[in-house]
């Protein structure tokens, strides 16, 4: 839908700004010329939009996911991350529950939001995903360093390393959040 509009509107905004470039002698048209930069630049937006939709389409056309469902497990993992915490603190011994719970969250859910980064990507835009995933990518950094301290069962630098990244977790999510709010 979003490509047939952005068509006819590049389609319209170049056939006004002929019409206007073609002028006879003498007339002042480049307020018609304006008019048709305006439809083309508008065309542009709604084509970018048709991208984006296109992008979610085909991610999830092979088998992947779509943006509410990583923006959804991006916004899981500071709770799940705050569940295991909590575990931590309840027993300062080594936990088979705890490392099976941090491998699970490897596995699944840092797994897929990983392979579905282009959802993101084409979502978010040039200037904003690089930004997120950066912050995203810290996150996941500290969190596979807790999943190597419970290998070791290093106890309390799997807590501190949990601990860093729920905080970036916590940025990503509210951020997502902040831009899915803003979007129409």
């Amino acid at each position: 839908m979003y490509s047939i509009i952005s068509l006819s509107l590049f389609a319209i905004g170049t056939t006004v700004a002929a019409i206007a470039a073609a002028r006879p002698m003498g007339e002042e048209l480049w307020w018609l010329l304006a008019i048709g930069a305006l439809i083309i630049v508008a065309g542009i937006f709604v084509n970018r939009i048709a991208l984006r939709e296109a992008a979610s389409k085909a991610a999830a056309a092979e088998g992947g996911l779509d943006m509410s469902q990583v923006t959804a497990l991006i916004n899981g993992l500071p709770g799940k991350c705050r569940e295991i915490l909590g575990k931590i603190d309840a027993s300062p011994e080594f936990s088979e529950e705890v490392f099976k719970a941090v491998d699970t969250i490897s596995q699944e859910d840092l797994f897929n939001i990983v392979e579905n980064r282009s959802v993101l990507a084409y979502s978010l835009g040039a200037k904003v995903f690089p930004v997120l995933f950066g912050e995203f990518a810290e996150g996941e950094r500290l969190f596979n360093r807790t999943w190597s301290a419970l290998c070791d069962k290093h106890i309390e630098e799997a807590r501190v390393s949990l601990t860093a990244a729920v905080e970036f977790f916590e940025k990503v999510s509210a951020e997502i959040t902040n831009i899915s709010s803003q979007k129409p």
